[in-house]
């Protein structure tokens, strides 16, 4: 069964008021895990639901209309390559879905600190000078 919504503005003065975008799933483009927020009287954004990720061809202006599954990366560490020293967290931007940060009293010795880091987590060891 195919579904068909019509909007139809008419003057004010017939008592007839218009369907703002978001109220009619129909009237916007939003993914349907993305919800609908009104910007203006006929204008919209989307965004992306808490666990999926905006892949969207134009986020800056045009978010929330592919919105993916992310996948549960950091909960299996068979599934991120973070070091078990390390605080693995999801992420939604970029093409990597999870970031690594070593964990406090660690140092990150990871060969790419910048863009890959948390891979390699060394314990600090804190020497302390004994007097005689």
């Amino acid at each position: 069964m195919i579904i068909i919504s019509v909007l139809i503005s008419l003057p004010s003065e017939y008592g007839l008021s218009y369907c703002h975008p978001c109220q009619d799933p129909l009237l916007n483009d939003c993914h349907p895990a993305g919800t609908c927020r009104a910007t203006g009287a006929q204008t919209y954004t989307c965004e992306c639901l808490k666990g999926y990720v905006d892949r969207s061809p134009d986020v800056s202006s045009k978010p929330g209309r592919v919105c993916v599954l992310t996948e549960p990366v950091c909960l299996d560490a068979t599934q991120n390559d973070c070091h078990p020293a390390a605080i693995c967290s999801e992420t939604s931007s970029g093409d990597d879905k999870y970031t690594c940060r070593c964990r406090d009293g660690y140092i990150d010795q990871s060969p790419d600190k910048v863009s890959r880091p948390g891979r390699i987590c060394v314990e600090m060891v804190l020497f302390s000078k004994e007097s005689s």
